[in-house]
Order: structure tokens, then sequence, then C-alpha cells
């Protein structure tokens, strides 16, 4: 950024489509936004593959693609294990936007952006994001950001303190609202205080919400019992979005160049499958035959499984923070009950499945994975080429579904005055 440069204030939408935006904006719903496309620019861009926030983000903020920031997912493979750690700023290679114009004597910012812990110590604010350990001390910078920050806005969350239920949607929508004030007044406080050149904010909410809610706008989809017009609670909180970004916007100069983006977009999906259980099927994963391992494989086949089992505690009231105080983080209890890593037989194994991307199916390759069955070469270019034919004789049957251990996939905007862009980049989602 030279001398004479504007100013630039990022504001992130994770995983909202531009057709939702653009059919509220054109109905009224989103002044604010309406109003930055009609003085603007938009359109779609192209995200990265896989099209997830992880590897999304850490393209926008280093201009590096996946290949090169060494982020393919929201988890990796630790070394010499079959144990799959949560990424963080560590594993990422790539000095990300706001490092950069720190070093270069400008005052940068960075609120809430996804996989941003460890932080940066930059000449400004920083909070570290989603995929923050939770109950981390150290996610934010300087050392006297978050007293100051909270003698001014309260107690500071990086994440909600509910988790969607459904009949407890309530519940659940008014913690995202005070999310997202909290996050708004943060924001407010920080251009404020700090007056940066460069700032981003990003809520990741709006990513959250659409994932748990999404059939709320599909009358359509398997979990719906009528075609009723369910939209409202998704769209007031949008709408609360919008209002969000014209406090933050009223905060800047005309002056400044204003981007709002997302790393991906959001649709309808109403299957999914859950890789690990084909390749049980087909063969190439294979599970120890000790004890053990063939009880928890008798009660995942009667349906003891983690989604059932959550389903179960949603309906109590028991899953309210679940999804950090267990997602990531603290999951090695649940492995001792539930089919997992630690019931494969590996040397036996050919394949194997990992992470929340689209097909990511890995060869258990000799010298690379701990206990591989697959050496490098024509071996495996012939592994490789079997499950391609396997995969296109795939068939769905009853069960696929069935959460042993995981996987899902994705599909996206952008908007410009001489200083305003929208950004939106594509990504399709299996629910």
């Amino acid at each position: 950024m030279g001398e004479d440069a504007p100013k630039v204030l990022v504001i992130g939408l994770d995983g909202v489509p531009l057709e939702l935006i653009q059919g509220w904006a054109n109905a009224g719903v989103l002044p604010a936004l309406k109003q930055f496309m009609t003085d603007g620019a938009t359109g779609h861009l192209a995200s990265t593959m896989p099209p997830t926030s992880g590897p999304s983000w850490s393209t926008f903020m280093t201009g590096k693609n996946p290949g090169k920031t060494g982020i393919f997912d929201f988890l990796y493979r630790r070394d010499g294990d079959y144990i799959f750690p949560p990424v963080n700023t560590t594993r990422r290679d790539g000095k990300a936007i706001w490092k950069i114009i720190s070093d270069s004597g400008k005052v940068a910012g960075s609120l809430n952006v996804p996989i941003a812990y460890p932080v940066d110590k930059i000449n400004g604010p920083m909070v570290s994001g989603w995929m923050t350990p939770y109950g981390a001390k150290d996610y934010y910078h300087p050392p006297e950001l978050i007293a100051a920050l909270e003698a001014q806005v309260g107690k500071y969350h990086i994440y909600p303190t509910e988790t969607f239920a459904e009949g407890h949607a309530d519940a659940f929508m008014r913690a995202s609202d005070a999310l997202l004030e909290g996050l708004t007044h943060s924001a407010l406080y920080l251009l404020d205080r700090y007056n940066p050149d460069f700032f981003i904010v990003v809520n990741f909410d709006t990513d959250r919400i659409l994932h748990q809610m999404w059939h709320y706008l599909d009358p359509t989809h398997p979990w719906r019992r009528d075609s009723a017009d369910r939209s409202a609670p998704v769209r007031e909180y949008f709408q609360k979005v919008d209002a969000s970004i014209a406090r933050i916007l009223a905060h800047v100069d005309p002056e400044t160049l204003v981007i709002i983006l997302s790393d991906h977009g959001m649709g309808a999906a109403h299957n999914f499958i859950v890789l690990n259980n084909w390749l049980l099927q087909t063969g190439l994963l294979k599970l120890k035959t000790d004890l053990p391992t063939q009880a928890k494989k008798l009660l995942f086949d009667r349906g003891f499984t983690l989604r059932n089992v959550h389903r179960i505690a949603n309906a109590l009231g028991l899953a309210k923070h679940a999804e950090y105080k267990l997602g990531y983080f603290t999951d090695a209890l649940m492995k001792y009950f539930f089919l997992s890593f630690r019931n494969v037989d590996w040397l036996n194994s050919k394949a194997y499945s990992f992470g929340r991307h689209v097909g990511s199916i890995y060869l258990n390759v000799k010298g690379r994975e701990p206990r591989g069955a697959v050496a490098p070469g024509a071996e495996y270019e012939r592994v490789r080429d079997e499950i391609v034919e396997l995969a296109k004789d795939f068939r769905a049957r009853a069960g696929l579904a069935r959460a042993a251990f995981g996987g899902r996939a994705r599909s996206g905007l952008a908007a410009e005055r001489t200083n305003r862009h929208l950004l939106w980049p594509c990504r399709f989602r299996l629910q």
C-alpha cells in the first residue's frame, strides 16, 4: 500500500451464495447490500478446490492456492500416525495479507477470520476466529486488546452459546443474534480505536446458519413435512447482517476501498455419502478382527452411531456447545465407544477418507503412511484406477449415509463502485 493508497475494508460473509443475497436484496429485504450492489459491480468468483472455509480463507489471506499453502481441509494427518488434528496457521505456508501490510509500516487489523490461530503479531489489532481451540486464551494481539475490547463491548465470544437443534431453533437464533451484535460492536470499536489502513472482519455464523437451516429455505428437503414458507428465521437473520454491514460502512470514509466477499457459496443437498462406509463395503478399508472392534461394528450396524447419539442429545437439550467443545478438539473419548480409525486394520487397508471436503480418498501408501499397504508406482496406479472404476459403478443404498468416519462436500459472489466490491465464489454442498 503506497502513501496515496486508499484504506481497505473487507467484510467477509462465510458460505453465502450470490443468488440468496440477490433475491432478498431485489425484494427489498437487504437495503444496504442492495445499494452496495447498485453502486458497484457484482459477480461470481472461483473458489478454491476444495471449496471449503479452511482452504478458501487461507488462499484469500496469502494469495496462494491450497497446493502452496498446504491447507486442504480443516484437518491434517499427523506424521507417523493415523490421527487427524485440526489445522492452524503453523501448518500454513505463506504470509497473511495483514502481516504483509503491517510489515510495510501500515496499521492492519483482523477480526474473526477462520484459520487465523495462532495470531500474527501485527501493527494493529488481531482476534482469531473459527477453528480457534475452545477455551484458548491467546487468540488475540496485542496482549492488552481483549481487556480493552471487553470493557467497551462486553464479553467477547468466538463461538455461539447454542448449537442448532430442531425444537430449539429460537434459542439458536437468539444466540446467533447476540454473536452478530458482539461482532459488530467489536468491529466498530477496533475501527475507531486503531484507524487501520487495512481491516477485515468475517461473519462465520452466516455459514453455520445456512448449513444448519438450509431446509428452512428448501420446501423439497427430506427433513420437511410440508411445502410451507419457513424461510423467515433465516431471512430475518440476514436482515440483521445487512444492518450490521450498514453500521460498519458508516464508520469508514467515502474513499475507503470496501470489499464484501464470501469464501464459497451454498446450495441444497438431500443426501450425503460417508466415504469410509463405502470403502468398507468395497473391501478397500478393513477392520480389525479383535472382539472390541467387532462389538462396535455390531452396534454400528444396529444404529449406534455418533450421528444418532447426537440426535438424541439434541432432543434432550444436551448438545449445547458440543459443536465446538467436542467437534475437533476433544473427540478422543468418542473413539473408544464408536468405530473409528483406531479399529482399522491398516496393514490390510488400501484406502481411507478423512476431512470434510469433496471426494477425499487417500491411498494408504508404504513409506508415507505409518502402516502403508500400497507400494508407490504401479500398485498405487492400479489401486487408484480401481477406486475410479468402483466409483463409476456406485449406486446409493440405504445405510450409506450412516456416520462412521465422516465426509461432506460443497458450491458460490463479487461489487464495485470505483471503491466498492462485492465478491463471491462458487460451491455446491451436501447437507
